[in-house]
């Protein structure tokens, strides 16, 4: 199996952990830092329910932080959602609509320029909590895996939806909430009570009782 681009930087990060690595305004860090620092950005993501697959719009300047969150969320398994900050109020809507992102990570200078509703988190916080957070490497099984994926997909679709509801738009939609509040709960069943029916059934010798 291919490598992927993370796995590919942490690779060199081992092996020329005291090279640079990025350069930016007179400020740089090495190989080592910017992975270390990446890691504790992984971490703060995962925690709050980033895993595979799961879109992270990141609005920064240009700048040495916008490359170590733009690798934390690769480490943590989210899909890079870029945003220009030229663009308009109206087009962020727009992306973060059709994109269903859950987070959008930016500053503070540029956090007045999203719409109100925006799941903005200020780059700022994200500095002050991840100083308590472990610079190694994440770990396989601390990244939210294909469930974790699905689940926080179908949440953010019901929000999505019931939002549109309640703006008398949803003769539609109602429909399709209903059916993916019906997968979830199927999904939930099946991870939490199969482990169940299994220890039971074994507990029979194999037959059921009867």
């Amino acid at each position: 199996m291919e490598a992927t681009l993370s796995q590919m930087f942490e690779r060199q990060a081992a092996a020329t952990p005291g090279s640079v690595a990025v350069v930016f305004a007179g400020h740089q860090l090495t190989y080592e830092e910017l992975d270390g620092r990446a890691n504790q950005v992984a971490r703060f993501l995962i925690a709050r329910g980033v895993g595979r697959g799961v879109p992270v719009g990141i609005l920064l300047d240009r700048s040495i932080e916008m490359v170590v969150a733009i690798w934390g969320l690769l480490k943590a398994g989210g899909a890079y959602v870029p945003l220009d900050t030229a663009l308009p109020e109206a087009r962020f809507a727009q992306i973060a609509d059709e994109t269903g992102m859950p987070l959008l990570l930016t500053d503070r200078s540029l956090a007045d320029r999203l719409p109100a509703h925006g799941p903005a988190v200020l780059w700022e916080d994200v500095e002050a909590e991840i100083v308590r957070q472990p610079t190694a490497a994440v770990a396989a099984g601390e990244v939210g895996g294909v469930l974790d994926t699905i689940l926080n997909r179908l949440a953010g679709f019901i929000e999505k939806n019931l939002k549109v509801i309640k703006k008398g738009k949803g003769a539609m939609t109602y429909p399709l909430v209903i059916f993916a509040v019906l997968v979830v709960s199927t999904i939930v069943m099946l991870v939490f009570f199969i482990p169940t029916f299994e220890k039971m059934f074994s507990s029979f010798g194999g037959q059921l009782p009867g």
